[in-house]
């Protein structure tokens, strides 16, 4: 049984491992420097190393609602994040 109290405290969550991508965007993976995965899952955009199995997180914005696409720059040196966001979140 789970009980609330008014004393409790903010959690924070810090991922180490996220398996999972988000089949229904379009080019939402993208192959960098032929050893790095970049995608989508969730609220964050994941960077995996496939030799080593190391997954850096790029979370969203605080008020983010989905990530809606990513692009990688032809030379790979940019990555755009577009994030949709409720439009009266305060900021």
């Amino acid at each position: 049984m789970v009980t609330s109290s008014t004393n409790m405290s903010k959690v924070s969550i810090n991922p180490k491992l996220v398996f999972g991508v988000n089949g229904q965007m379009r080019n939402s993976l993208h192959l960098y420097d032929e050893k790095k995965l970049i995608f989508v899952t969730g609220l964050n955009v994941v960077i995996l190393d496939i030799d080593t199995g190391n997954q850096i997180f790029l979370p969203a914005s605080h008020n983010a609602t989905k990530i809606s696409s990513i692009k990688l720059s032809p030379q790979g040196r940019y990555l755009s994040v577009c994030e949709q966001a409720h439009p009266f979140a305060q900021v």
